[in-house]
């Protein structure tokens, strides 16, 4: 079942060059896979350095712990202070 499944994809991504037939559409077949596979492969790369790019960018502006000396402001509070009382 994957199989046929696979070239009737197959089939239907080459079916105009494989009905030119001869050596137009062999070429036509080639400079259809060339193409998809030069997009999938720029993609990958594009996505690969904004990923890189935004886990550079995570660990220099992220603290790797808390400073010694809270400001008034920002001090962390008592856990579970800001909650009602019944």
């Amino acid at each position: 079942m994957a199989g046929s499944l696979a070239d009737r994809i197959g089939r239907k991504r080459t079916g105009v060059a494989q009905g030119m037939g001869g050596a137009t559409g062999a070429l036509i077949a080639h400079a259809a896979s060339s193409g998809f596979m030069s997009g999938a492969h720029l993609g990958l790369l594009t996505a690969a350095v904004v990923a890189l790019a935004g886990s550079v960018i995570a660990l220099a502006t992220i603290p790797g712990k808390a400073p010694a000396k809270w400001p008034a402001a920002t001090r962390p509070r008592t856990p579970g202070a800001h909650l009602p009382t019944h």
